[in-house]
């Protein structure tokens, strides 16, 4: 799951445990009812598909892609980096398996890093204006007074 260690950093661990039973349910809504979901780690899930070939397995990437668009409110944009690997006979690891799944992952990952980090900013644009009814002027006045200090101490703006 993308962003929830920067959603955990500046929204609360309480928002993020959100962010992660909203992410199940698109998985077990995207994912066949024989597919097993677990979670693999902090913001990691794997799906064990049985039985399933490389065009099944990318339709249902497809579905939990095509999911996360569709589950998209003002604040919460729920993005995913999807990797799988098939296994078509008893030769191989399975940790060769999901090393392949996992590499195929992390490609797909650095793909969209830049479109996360903008649907961030959105989202906590959006969220800064709704609670605390800041303008737009307000926000790019104190990004402009943030440059200035940080140009002042030898920060370089980027």
């Amino acid at each position: 799951m993308n962003g929830l260690k920067e959603v955990n950093d500046i929204m609360g661990h309480k928002y993020g445990d959100k962010m992660l039973v909203k992410m199940a349910k698109i998985l077990k809504k995207t994912c066949r009812e024989k597919d097993i979901i677990s979670r693999f780690g902090g913001d990691e899930f794997a799906i064990i598909l049985r039985n399933t070939d490389s065009e099944k397995a990318k339709s249902i990437y497809d579905r939990i892609k095509e999911a996360c668009v569709q589950g998209s409110s003002k604040l919460f944009k729920p993005s995913i980096a999807l990797g799988y690997a098939t296994k078509y006979n008893s030769s191989g690891s399975i940790e060769d398996l999901v090393k392949t799944a996992d590499d195929n992952m992390y490609k797909n990952k650095l793909m969209e890093v830049n479109s996360r980090r903008s649907s961030l900013i959105t989202s906590l644009q959006t969220t800064l204006e709704e609670k605390t009814y800041e303008t737009k002027e307000h926000a790019s006045r104190m990004k402009e007074l943030s440059k200035r200090l940080g140009e002042g101490t030898g920060l370089k703006w980027e």
